[in-house]
């Protein structure tokens, strides 16, 4: 039976994915038709062993803060932390030719740059987890060459989302 995200320590990764589900860049990047069919795209924790490209993976990051304040009569804590969200994709069978290294990655790219400025649209609004920074850990990559026969050939990149106050 499935597991519901639940406190300090799992909503934040629910939220991003609810998040990326809205963005329409992603949707469009995954040719999913609304939020509900992109849900399927953006996996949590564990990517399945069928998992189709594009998608997207959200695990939790290396931080997790939880800072007393004192405001007036109060006291209470505010949580920060970070999340791993990695994005895979098959290169486009016109871009793998040779001489099109250029125009796969910026396919890739272009795709990416356009889900994340969404995102940064969406951060702190309504009920949507607030994200402080996004920073890229992992360039950029496609699989090498000689690995392509039995991996594929797709470009992924992981970021680290900074989320709270």
């Amino acid at each position: 039976m499935p597991v519901t995200p639940s406190g300090m320590l799992s909503v934040p990764d629910a939220l991003l994915r609810t998040m990326l589900s809205n963005c329409p860049a992603f949707r469009t990047w995954t040719g999913t038709a609304n939020p509900t069919a992109a849900l399927a795209r953006i996996h949590l924790i564990v990517k399945p062993a069928a998992a189709a490209r594009p998608f997207a993976l959200i695990d939790f990051g290396g931080e997790f803060n939880a800072q007393r304040n004192a405001g007036g009569s109060q006291h209470y804590f505010q949580h920060s932390g970070s999340l791993l969200l990695l994005f895979e994709d098959d290169v486009d069978s016109a871009n793998a030719a040779d001489g099109k290294d250029a125009d796969a990655e910026y396919e890739f790219r272009n795709n990416l740059g356009a889900v994340l400025s969404e995102l940064e649209d969406l951060a702190g609004r309504d009920d949507n987890l607030t994200i402080s920074r996004m920073t890229v850990l992992v360039s950029p990559a496609r699989t090498h060459v000689d690995e392509r026969a039995t991996l594929g050939d797709y470009y992924q990149t992981i970021l680290e989302v900074t989320w709270g106050p």
